[in-house]
């Protein structure tokens, strides 16, 4: 059986999951990595067969970004058959089915490849993800103008797969896995669900209590306010010293361009390339300590009881998903306040 699997990937975190998948489940497969120009951090080749960009970072038009998406599917398409003309499979993997970009790949290799069975496979993306989240009709008329749209008359081979029953594809009948971080609290089918595992390193070094203040890019992406954000590195930064902590490191965010939320001159920057979980991993702190970052919850799953997760400032952001998050934060067993 020959079998394709291809990752597009826009973050860090989901690089960092199809860089497990692929050595954890896909060993046997064809791997293409198609990553957006918004991941810092490139893999080395040994991991995947292909790494290829997807899409163009200067197409900013409605016709350039949909030229972009086309050129990148047919020089994927090229790679695959360059591997086998009619391979037994191809899984895609992507965050969610209703991407802007990486959607019009489901339809497309179904075209391009008919004879090969297409699944969807869906990877880690945030806290947002972990939840089923319904389809409102506003968002269904939405998916159904993308799909019988201008672009189906412009570029007839990018037709639209529609979400059909819920905004990630939990429960799309063409998603074959979900995978999640082990121990990540989820109500997944369980019949879909593949779990993902971080090495975790030996003993802690040097015994230090040391703590890890991950950055979010919350005033760049609009999600709290200048003073909101200091308020917040302000409480983050007291909870640390009522704390006792003798190091703490500070992770930027791999996309907050020169922006540094949470940030304080007496935290070292961590040097890191790509994701911050490994890294955790590596150090094993004492504490985790965010906003609302995944890298709480995907701490805690790898750390378990040996470190405090803590979420400050919720209340101080503008994300519609409070609720969901500290209903996670408490499955999850992680502390907010």
């Amino acid at each position: 059986m020959s079998t394709v699997s291809v990752y597009f990937v826009k973050t860090e975190l989901e690089l960092l999951s199809s860089e497990i998948i692929s050595q954890s489940f896909e060993l046997e497969s064809y791997n293409i990595l198609a990553y957006q120009s918004s991941v810092s951090h490139k893999p080395a080749k040994p991991i995947f067969d292909v790494a290829i960009p997807f899409t163009s970072a200067s197409a900013k038009s409605y016709f350039s970004t949909h030229k972009s998406i086309q050129n990148s599917l047919i020089q994927i398409a090229e790679r695959i058959k360059s591997y086998s003309t009619k391979p037994t499979q191809i899984k895609i993997h992507l965050p969610r089915i209703s991407t802007s970009k990486s959607n019009f790949s489901i339809n497309y290799f179904s075209k391009m490849f008919p004879f090969s069975e297409v699944m969807i496979c869906i990877i880690p993306h945030g806290l947002i993800s972990i939840d089923i989240i319904p389809l409102p009709l506003k968002k269904r008329l939405k998916f159904l103008k993308r799909t019988w749209g201008i672009n189906s008359i412009l570029f007839p081979k990018l037709r639209y797969y529609s979400p059909k029953t819920d905004l990630i594809g939990i429960l799309d009948k063409k998603v074959r896995y979900i995978y999640t971080f082990k121990g990540m609290e989820s109500n997944y089918p369980s019949d879909k669900v593949r779990l993902l595992e971080v090495p975790v390193g030996g003993a802690r070094n040097d015994g230090k209590k040391v703590a890890v203040v991950v950055g979010q890019p919350l005033l760049k992406d609009g999600f709290a306010t200048e003073e909101s954000v200091e308020l917040i590195t302000k409480e983050i930064h007291s909870w640390i010293k009522e704390n006792h902590f003798e190091a703490v490191f500070y992770s930027k965010h791999p996309r907050s361009s020169d922006y540094l939320d949470f940030y304080c001159d007496d935290y070292v920057i961590l040097e890191q390339n790509g994701a911050i979980e490994p890294l955790l991993c590596e150090i094993q702190p004492y504490a985790i300590i965010s906003c609302y970052s995944t890298a709480l919850a995907i701490g805690k799953s790898l750390l378990g009881n040996n470190v405090r997760c803590v979420s400050i400032g919720l209340d101080h952001t503008n994300t519609d998903k409070k609720s969901e998050l500290r209903a996670h934060f408490q499955k999850a067993d992680i502390e907010y306040w």
